[in-house]
């Protein structure tokens, strides 16, 4: 009965540590592009989530938007193109789980259609 308790133990322990390995890194960008005309900024970015599930996408890509902002220092009108990918393979086989595209104006992100 021991054994199979700390068998049970060491299981648990293993998918905790493997969980937390993959959440150490809540998102990687692994592709960008930038394009510039006269006054307008376009971003394309291509993100890999490392997140079996993202439960609200449309925040998570404004939370990435306004860290990549704020990184870049960037001031200008500017347009995000953000495709997410659940992980490497997905990214590696070209199957993403979301597009989005934002338009930033004065630091307001809103969601273009």
């Amino acid at each position: 009965m021991k054994k199979r308790n700390i068998r049970i133990l060491a299981i648990l322990l293993i998918i905790a540590f493997f969980f937390s390995f993959i959440q150490t890194r809540p998102y990687s960008v692994r592709h960008s592009t930038v394009y510039t005309n006269d006054n307008t900024l376009e971003i394309e970015l291509y993100i890999v989530t490392n997140r079996f599930f993202v439960i609200h996408p449309d925040q998570y890509c404004k939370e990435i938007i306004q860290k990549h902002r704020r990184i870049n220092k960037l001031s200008a009108d500017t347009t995000y193109q953000i495709v997410l990918f659940a992980n490497s393979w997905c990214f590696k086989k070209g199957y993403s789980c979301a597009e989005y595209e934002y338009r930033v104006d004065n630091d307001k992100i809103q969601l273009q259609k």
